[in-house]
């Protein structure tokens, strides 16, 4: 069985992977890493939704959970941004974080991409310093049972 905390974990192992992107999860630190013009390096924040159990069958027990997962890309320039996305897209697009072919209990469980069309945005929350924002929204499938 899939939990929510093997997933995010398998996520953000897969992003810390990526040459020159900082990972966070669920919490960004207030003075994260910055380049030599003092401008935030590209990082990422991962962020686990508590998912839902779907029955395939009326009557049954929920069999499988559909868990969302939120990977919001940001920088210290828009361009630093849209590089964090860039990178993001195929290591997380279509991977699959469970199940094998030649152990397919766990469902599908591959990541589909499921981010509405977003436009990068200026994080007007954070008065020290400027960051740009891109949210991208991933969502798995996975067997409970």
């Amino acid at each position: 069985m899939a939990t929510t905390v093997e997933a995010v974990t398998r996520v953000v192992a897969l992003l810390t992977e990526i040459d020159g992107l900082t990972v966070f999860e669920g919490t960004v630190p207030k003075d994260p890493p910055r380049d030599a013009e003092g401008r935030v390096k590209p990082y990422v924040c991962v962020y686990m939704g508590s998912g839902e159990t779907r029955n395939t069958r009326y009557g049954y027990k929920p069999r499988d959970l559909s868990l969302p997962i939120w990977v919001t890309c940001s920088a210290g320039t828009p361009r630093g941004a849209n590089w964090a996305v860039d990178k993001v897209r195929p290591v997380l697009n279509g991977v699959r974080l469970f199940a094998t072919p030649e152990d397919p209990r766990l469902g599908d469980s591959r990541l589909r991409e499921v981010t509405e069309n977003v436009a990068l945005r200026e994080d007007r929350d954070i008065p020290t310093d400027l960051r740009w924002f891109l949210p991208m929204q991933y969502r798995f499938a996975t067997t409970i049972s």
